[in-house]
């Protein structure tokens, strides 16, 4: 779960990056070099959600830090 949460930051960075293109796309505008505070906040929850859903992940195959005896039916 620390890889998860260490690498949390860039993954908020690069949300928020892809959240403002996108906004702006659908407004038809050419993105400004200014990121607003609701997308980035947008970002956080996004990152938060997902590393919650991967802690949970990880607590149901068998250990909050492991995957334990289940690693291999995960990934095959």
């Amino acid at each position: 779960m620390q890889n998860v949460w260490g690498k949390s930051e860039g993954r908020i960075g690069k949300i928020a990056i892809n959240l403002h293109r996108t906004e702006a796309a659908f407004k038809g505008e050419i993105p400004s070099e200014l990121i607003e505070r609701h997308t980035i906040k947008a970002a956080i929850a996004l990152t938060y959600f997902s590393a919650q859903q991967v802690q949970a992940i990880y607590t149901m195959l068998g250990g909050e830090d492991s995957l334990g005896g289940k690693r291999e039916y995960v990934e095959n």
